[in-house]
């Protein structure tokens, strides 16, 4: 009868218990790190950058003739054009005693096409020499940004004499597949007062 003998360099060794919970639990705490630092990351893209400018005043107007536009984006943004679609933009009015209507468009632009500095006074007039086009921006709309030939417009109507004043704008928008849908709100600072009489 032959004895058998085992080496012992063929077998892992048996982990402890004690090893086992240590490594889920480091799992559990690398988990706990991560998924609240990626779901900031998926849904804060931060990818709208704002105008160039930062304060404006406007002398006030009739309130016929009183409403104003603001470009929102700069054709001048850097970075790889993304197609974006738009969900909606929120403005931030810390003054409307006007009772101004927020609307939104985005501004084709031409070849010539020359920034407008600050505030466009009388927008339905003076956008048709900005801007090829002049679409109404809603849900749901594709824009590639950045994108030299197009600019994002917000206009405010005041509908009775009083003062505005925004300080902001919110801009919602998702992106596609190949940005793993990512999604979320950008802020872009204004600082625009005027008013109506």
């Amino acid at each position: 009868m032959a004895d058998s003998v085992e080496s012992r360099g063929t077998r892992w060794p048996r982990r402890g218990r004690r090893t086992t919970w240590v490594v889920v639990g480091l799992l559990a705490a690398a988990l706990l790190v991560a998924l609240p630092l990626a779901w900031h990351w998926w849904t804060h893209p931060h990818l709208i950058q704002g105008s160039d400018h930062v304060e404006t005043v406007v002398a006030p107007q009739k309130r016929a003739e009183a409403a104003v536009a603001v470009a929102i984006t700069s054709p001048r943004a850097h970075g790889d054009p993304v197609t974006l679609i738009w969900h909606g933009a929120h403005a931030f009015l810390s003054t409307n005693t006007a009772r101004a209507r927020a609307s939104y468009s985005v501004c084709d632009t031409g070849p010539e096409f020359v920034r407008p500095t600050g505030v466009i006074l009388d927008p339905d007039r003076a956008l048709t020499q900005f801007c090829t086009a002049v679409r109404p921006l809603t849900d749901g709309a594709k824009l590639t940004y950045p994108n030299p030939r197009q600019v994002v417009i917000l206009t405010l109507r005041p509908t009775r004499p009083g003062r505005v004043h925004v300080t902001g704008v919110d801009v919602t928008y998702a992106l596609g597949v190949e940005h793993l849908f990512r999604h979320g709100t950008d802020h872009v600072a204004l600082d625009v007062r005027f008013s109506a009489h």
